[in-house]
């Protein structure tokens, strides 16, 4: 269903309150917006991106995409009894409808998704993530991975568009550079870029609690 309208002009700031959590929001537009945030009362932020990073994580998992359509995965299912705010910072001259749904009710854990920054030739460790992009990653990067199973297996930029193709088909976007976890294979990800970068991370976490991770 439609749960507002996200106010025309480049840098103009629309807040959205409702009293749950929809599984997924939705809307159609060809310039992404500048920024979304998510609060929940009472619980913390969860979801603070910016427009690399609403590009990176939009259409996880996805088969097909709706042209020019972004959908954002925000929970495992329906919230209720709580107030939460969408906060979208608009990129273009014109109103955006935005749509929230649900596919299973009783949801439990939120998709928390955060931006990180890692410094140049500086190692950070990611770990405990369902979906972890790389937008800016270049073929230098050095990318280690420890599997669950014990394996360790060093990773180059262009295979990580190739790993992406088992679990979605939109593959193709120069965002896509990212390590899918949802089934959690993954144990650790030691990433070492040559220039600083962000990195977008989709994470879950509990209800009442973001700072949880499951």
């Amino acid at each position: 269903m439609k749960i507002g309208t996200i106010v025309t002009g480049v840098g103009v700031v629309t807040t959205i309150t409702l009293q749950y959590i929809p599984q997924f929001i939705h809307w159609v537009q060809a310039v992404v917006p500048t920024s979304i945030k998510i609060n929940v009362t009472g619980d913390g932020t969860t979801v603070d991106l910016d427009a690399n990073g609403i590009n990176s994580l939009n259409l996880i998992r996805t088969l097909g995409a709706v042209t020019n359509g972004y959908t954002l995965a925000l929970s495992n299912g329906l919230i209720t009894g709580k107030t939460v705010d969408i906060i979208i910072t608009n990129g273009v001259a014109a109103n955006i409808d935005l749509y929230g749904y649900s596919l299973q009710a009783k949801g439990n854990l939120y998709l928390q998704q955060i931006r990180n920054t890692i410094l140049a030739a500086s190692g950070t460790v990611f770990d405990k993530f369902a979906y972890l992009s790389l937008p800016s990653l270049a073929v230098a990067d050095l990318v280690q991975v420890e599997f669950n199973d014990g394996l360790n297996q060093q990773f180059t930029q262009p295979e990580l568009k190739s790993i992406l193709q088992y679990t979605q088909n939109v593959v193709n976007g120069a965002t896509n550079l990212a390590f899918d976890n949802f089934t959690s294979i993954i144990k650790k990800v030691y990433v070492t870029p040559v220039a600083q970068q962000s990195a977008y991370v989709a994470r879950y976490v509990q209800k009442g609690n973001v700072s949880a991770v499951v």
